[in-house]
């Protein structure tokens, strides 16, 4: 069996999410073998000891069908104000207030009581607040849950849970300014739908508590900036983009068409289709100083240019723990599974693709397409890579102009018309503990199993020469690998 399958192992194969550590051990562990198709591993006897019996919890008791609504009134200065309309039940006792770190034994506030304050927070800490009735016989209903960042300063929060409440965001910039708490599940299906921070930016936070939001659909193909949000400088957390069909001109995203300076978009996750022509993304179409952090689409993308299955264009922002699945394509160039093209001192960590990512004309990438001047680490992209009649096409990145890349690596296939390389197409950068595993057609004038083009350098690279057909390592610091 192929020598790489070790690999794997020592690159973390087990994300989401798990960072790729490579440690002083890294050159002995890859001379390991482990034949998993012809010796499969020997089952384990079963323990003989019987599982040990763990005390009944509430979860095993019946559920009290009434309950809470919880609303959050403001927050910040190490205080949460809650509030909630009560039960209308006669058995309804006391409702249970417990918090996440800090308050899990819980409070008890008793009926005819609809108010309590959280005292003695940490700032800067994201809390889940959960509030359950309790009826005389001690049965608790499953209980209302609200996330929260904790700010440093005191802040109203506005908890909303219809269609016609989320359009209200966009009634001015005071409403656009606000802090938002979504309580609710809420279909879009019969809403015309502008984007909220359309001719003035979204400065506030909209915190989705995780709920649904589904049937978003925008259908504005000549018009620019389109998405659930078009301009961002505030914060997105805890959204939940279900069926989603967005298409527009340039600058299109299922969560922001623009992030702006300051802005975040985090915990995000999308589903559906969206499509442009540049700078489209599954969840951003461009973000500029801004971060992604912990986003995940699984959005078909399409357009032509600066294409990505997260983001379309990300300009100095980290982009991080975040993945993306749905089929990515373009009919010009820049194309990638997770970015499109990162520069200006951006960061991609600890993110990957399996997206199947196909381009046209020149730069499509299995993570990224254009790579300039962003350190990309502990990232993986196993989707293949079509690249049409174009070039400079790899299995992680298609063009590397700056920045570094380690601890990454590439498992599909790569195809295009020149410059092709198993993890880079074309490369000028410093690459380190990263490997491919991808075929990479060997009829082309500039091919390789690692690296396509190269004036950069490398260190503990590797590639498996009998998947790509590369037989001989050409670059100091590369090593070809063979079938056992």
């Amino acid at each position: 069996m192929k020598k790489f399958i070790f690999l794997i192992i020592s690159f973390c194969l087990i994300f989401p999410f798990m960072a790729c550590q490579i440690d002083s051990d890294y050159l002995d562990e890859i001379k390991a073998k482990i034949d998993t198709d012809d010796n499969p591993p020997e089952e384990e006897t079963p323990s003989e000891e019987p599982p040990s019996e763990e005390p009944p919890s509430d979860e095993t008791l019946p559920d009290y069908g009434f309950d809470v609504t919880l609303e959050i009134t403001h927050a910040g200065g190490g205080e949460i104000f809650l509030s909630w309309i009560e039960p209308a039940d006669s058995a309804y006792d006391h409702v249970e207030i417990t918090w996440n770190p800090d308050g899990t034994t819980g409070t008890n506030v008793s009926k005819g009581t609809t108010s309590y304050t959280i005292t003695g927070l940490t700032q800067f800490i994201e809390y889940t607040i959960t509030a359950k009735a309790v009826s005389n016989s001690g049965v608790k209903s499953n209980g209302d849950s609200i996330f929260i960042y904790l700010p440093l300063t005191p802040i109203d929060i506005y908890c909303i849970s219809t269609v016609s409440e989320i359009i209200a965001i966009n009634t001015d910039t005071t409403t656009l300014s606000r802090s938002y708490i979504l309580t609710e599940d809420v279909d879009l299906s019969q809403a015309v739908w502008t984007p909220i921070g359309f001719g003035s930016d979204f400065t506030g936070i909209f915190n989705g508590n995780l709920h649904n939001i589904i049937n978003l659909n925008i259908s504005n193909p000549s018009i620019s900036g389109q998405g659930f949000f078009a301009e961002v400088s505030g914060k997105i957390t805890n959204v939940n983009l279900t069926g989603i069909q967005v298409s527009g001109l340039d600058y299109v995203g299922g969560i922001a068409a623009k992030v702006l300076a300051g802005g975040l978009v985090k915990n995000c996750s999308v589903s559906g289709t969206v499509s442009g022509q540049e700078f489209v993304g599954g969840i951003i179409g461009e973000i500029i100083d801004g971060s992604i952090l912990n986003c995940h689409s699984s959005v078909t993308v399409s357009g032509q240019a600066e294409i990505g299955g997260v983001a379309g264009f990300v300009n100095s922002s980290s982009t991080t723990l975040s993945s993306s699945s749905g089929p990515v394509g373009g009919t010009a160039s820049t194309v990638g599974g997770l970015i499109g093209i990162t520069n200006f001192g951006s960061t991609v960590t600890s993110c990957y693709s399996t997206s199947a990512v196909s381009g046209s004309i020149s730069f499509s990438g299995g993570l990224i397409g254009v790579n300039y001047d962003t350190d990309v680490e502990q990232c993986y992209a196993t989707g293949s890579i079509n690249g049409g009649s174009g070039t400079e096409i790899g299995g992680l990145i298609g063009h590397c102009g700056s920045g570094s890349v380690s601890n990454c690596y590439s498992t599909g296939n790569v195809s295009g018309s020149n410059i092709l390389g198993g993890l880079i197409g074309n490369n000028l950068v410093s690459v380190s503990n990263c490997y491919a595993a991808g075929d990479v057609p060997t009829s082309v004038a500039t091919c390789g199993g690692l690296i396509g083009a190269s004036t950069g350098t490398y260190s503990d690279c590797f590639y498996d020469k009998d998947v790509s057909g590369h037989v001989t390592a050409s670059l100091i610091g590369e090593t070809a690998l063979t079938t056992a």
